[in-house]
């Protein structure tokens, strides 16, 4: 076994006693001489990346991190997984440790963390620096430990972390640490705009003020969005953020971590599997939501399904996609006769409104965000109300209407909001036969709490 002072060689137990000490005090020493043997132990072979060690250090150093990492690479496995995995070495061995410390482990859902904490608890069974570890729970997604007492002392210090998902985790709550994880990513699905804007108001207005005193917070992720969680955290100087992408130079062709992802194999997921625009979000931490003539079929598939609720929103796409190649579409009228020629007669005969209305919906409010704006104006909006004053919001659509729906019912369960109207005002036959256009509007009001 290698030695990290002398190039003589050493016993087991004389190694296991010079680097317990240093890797108690420092987790990078601990994850490149402790928590390697579990990832060796259940994966196999790993070599981190040299990005590792400057990650390790900041999180050391700074109670409240924001890591931005390309997808893939490593970061629940590494610096979330192996640094809850110090926090327990240290209940383990460290005579000043607390009586009790207790971390939230927080994923987009529950299942995820329970996921993660699952597989954190099959690193520390393959690795002896733990066996000397008491379990208190047979739940195998919740760590709960009790350490043995150590040489002079009685006291059995514990450590526990818990899952969560970032929309149910339990209100109140002052745990020692937080670790987030991804909140902004479901690998079901894709989360839009709305989705993204609802987390980011959760983690500023709850998650931050979470941990005790003193405590930690840690988050990693991707970004999604280029006004998410991730934007957010650059603008407070609480927090330490860095960003590692995959990519880190291109001309000269450097890769972040080349022992797993080379610079050849990251050219053929963004040119071969992914695409370039999905490539910059999910390698490259940039996310992009232009909308422009050069969409590709998938994202104005993507588009016109979101924001249209077209169902025949693949269709359009693709004959959208095969015209442009013949030539740009550069009127209305051409992209109207696209739409109309990929939707079946019968469905047009029955349908009230022009064919391509649904497709240039979505494409409107996909250039002017319009529901993200929407969702920015509701929040101002409210956080300026008096006691007493109210807010009434008009819509024209579905999507409009579920937001503001939602941002009422949020801010009436946080006993902000009382709601006025608890379905919405539709207008009158009289009204619609005045006004036509009234016909699909929805009001909804609500008053600011005292």
């Amino acid at each position: 076994m290698p030695s990290l002072l002398s190039a003589s060689p050493i016993s087991s137990a004389e190694y296991v006693e010079l680097v317990r000490p240093l890797a108690l005090r420092r987790f990078d020493i601990f994850f490149n001489h402790v928590f390697r043997d579990s990832i060796a132990a259940v994966e196999g072979k790993f070599l981190p990346g040299a990005h590792f060690d400057e990650w390790a250090r900041r999180q050391q150093a700074s109670p409240k991190t924001a890591t931005i990492s390309a997808r893939k690479h490593g970061k629940t496995m590494l610096y979330v997984q192996a640094w809850l995995a110090w926090r327990v070495f240290r209940t383990l061995h460290l005579p000043e440790a607390p009586a009790f410390e207790e971390w939230l482990f927080l994923s987009y859902s529950q299942d995820l963390s329970q996921y993660h904490l699952k597989k954190l608890k099959t690193y520390l069974s393959a690795n002896p620096w733990f066996a000397a570890l008491e379990s208190l729970t047979d739940a195998e997604s919740i760590l709960r430990y009790r350490a043995p007492a150590l040489p002079g002392t009685a006291a059995r210090p514990e450590i526990s972390v818990e899952p969560a998902g970032i929309f149910t985790f339990k209100r109140g709550r002052h745990p020692h640490g937080v670790i987030a994880d991804d909140v902004l990513r479901d690998p079901e699905k894709r989360l839009d705009l709305t989705q993204i804007a609802k987390i980011t108001r959760i983690f500023k207005d709850e998650v931050i003020s979470m941990p005790k005193e003193g405590g930690w917070l840690h988050v990693v992720g991707t970004p999604q969005d280029t006004e998410d969680l991730f934007a957010e955290l650059r603008g407070l100087k609480a927090f330490d953020v860095a960003e590692y992408p995959a990519m880190v130079d291109e001309a000269r062709r450097v890769a972040l971590w080349p022992q797993m992802f080379p610079f050849e194999r990251l050219e053929e997921i963004r040119d071969l599997e992914i695409g370039r625009k999905s490539f910059l979000k999910e390698y490259q931490c940039h996310p992009t939501r232009e909308v422009s003539g050069y969409c590709d079929a998938e994202e104005l598939d993507q588009i016109i399904a979101q924001f249209g609720e077209e169902r025949w929103h693949r269709r359009i796409a693709l004959r959208i996609a095969e015209a442009r190649k013949r030539a740009p579409i550069t009127t209305t009228t051409q992209l109207a006769e696209l739409v109309t020629r990929a939707i079946p007669l019968a469905n047009q005969i029955r349908s009230r409104i022009h064919p391509a209305t649904r497709t240039f919906q979505a494409l409107r409010i996909a250039v002017n965000e319009e529901l993200t704006n929407l969702s920015k104006g509701l929040e101002a909006a409210i956080r300026f109300l008096n006691p007493g004053a109210r807010i009434v919001v008009i819509s024209f659509h579905s999507l409009e209407d579920r937001i503001v729906k939602n941002t009422f019912r949020n801010y009436f369960q946080s006993r902000d909001l009382l709601l006025v109207t608890k379905k919405p005002v539709l207008p009158s036959p009289e009204e619609r036969r005045r006004n036509p256009r009234s016909r699909s509007a929805k009001l909804r009001a609500a008053e600011r709490s005292g």
